[in-house]
């Protein structure tokens, strides 16, 4: 376990409160040099605790979001289901847990139409080694306001979880607008 000095903390505070903050001020306010805010920093981000990212709010960008619960039945199938979702735009947060879902998801959609379908066709849910899934739709977020979502970089033919929305026919039928990392995409969450 990684402990973090005095320093560190305080520094993670300044950011809490404004990400944006300057070295110069953060050090001004802490008392120290702008070199030493930069070293706290540095090692911070390369000891893998700090990772600067924007935080949008789903809410105000008119997307919906679910809890999946899922119980995987063997280890190697759980490795499977993260390498396969690893980089899927619409996959906010995945983790092992203890009890008998062995694995936690959130998801985001544009609307809850979108959710049903890809939750129930070409999600977590139909993974391979999944024997059990809970999904719970959520409503009003309370904490955090603001998280971490995925926009792609580039577009491709394929999802990056290998499903082909270009012909899937949820998406010819414009039931689902399709995943934001194709090229198909009909949707605003997109790099072009």
């Amino acid at each position: 376990m990684k402990w973090l000095s005095k320093r560190q903390i305080q520094i993670l505070r300044l950011l809490m409160k404004d990400g944006r903050m300057k070295i110069k001020a953060m050090s001004s306010k802490l008392g120290i040099s702008h070199t030493a805010v930069k070293k706290h920093l540095e090692a911070l981000s390369k000891g893998g605790i700090l990772k600067v990212s924007p935080l949008l709010n789903p809410e105000k960008l008119g997307l919906v979001m679910a809890l999946l619960l899922l119980e995987v039945d063997k280890t190697e199938n759980i490795e499977k289901v993260v390498g396969r979702f690893r980089d899927c735009p619409r996959l906010v947060f995945l983790s092992r847990a203890l009890g008998p879902y062995n694995m936690v998801g959130l998801v985001l959609a544009e609307d809850y139409r979108v959710l049903d379908i890809l939750l129930g066709r070409c999600m977590l849910r139909v993974s391979e080694g999944i024997r059990k899934s809970e999904v719970i739709p959520l409503t009003t977020i309370y904490q955090p306001s603001h998280i971490q979502i995925k926009i792609p970089e580039k577009l491709s033919s394929k999802a990056p979880c290998g499903a082909d929305c270009c012909n899937c026919p949820q998406f010819l039928s414009r039931a689902c607008p399709g995943c934001p990392a194709t090229a198909c995409y009909r949707g605003w969450l997109s790099p072009v």
